[in-house]
């Protein structure tokens, strides 16, 4: 199960039971009793127990093999990636669940962008990233 999915469940677990205390308490004393019930106290451990919004971890595979090979040979990645190296926020939230990738993929491409972009400053030389004309001088380097 992906983040993103453990965090819809725990919030759909947590909705659940504010409903069911509603239904038993009314209103009134919905808050308080859904505030000291055991599930709260689940969902903020288990919230606690995901990846820091920067771990490796949380980068999709389908962008962490894109990033591996454009490092590596120059390999031209999706609009999305280009995006994201190349340091324009606005394209890369456009084309986060473009054609390349399904609505739920776009979704956790948003999400992991922290750990995309720290992967990028850790792992890759600073020259093939940060502007358009970097990428591009990266993608057309006569490889041999």
């Amino acid at each position: 199960m992906t983040d993103i999915e453990r965090i819809r469940a725990l919030a759909q677990t947590f909705l659940d039971e504010a409903q069911h205390q509603i239904d038993e308490v009314g209103e009134t004393g919905a808050h308080q009793a859904v505030t000291s019930a055991k599930v709260c106290r689940q969902i903020i451990a288990e919230i606690a127990l995901l990846p820091a919004a920067t771990s490796p971890d949380r980068i999709p595979a389908a962008v962490r093999k894109e990033l591996d090979d454009y490092a590596s040979v120059g390999a031209r990645p999706s609009a999305f990636v280009r995006a994201v190296l190349e340091g324009d926020l606005f394209v890369a939230f456009r084309f986060a669940a473009c054609a390349d990738y399904t609505r739920e993929d776009g979704e956790e491409n948003l999400l992991s962008l922290p750990a995309i972009v720290a992967h990028i400053r850790e792992a890759l030389h600073p020259s093939i990233y940060g502007g358009p004309e970097a990428v591009s001088r990266w993608m057309a380097r006569p490889r041999g």
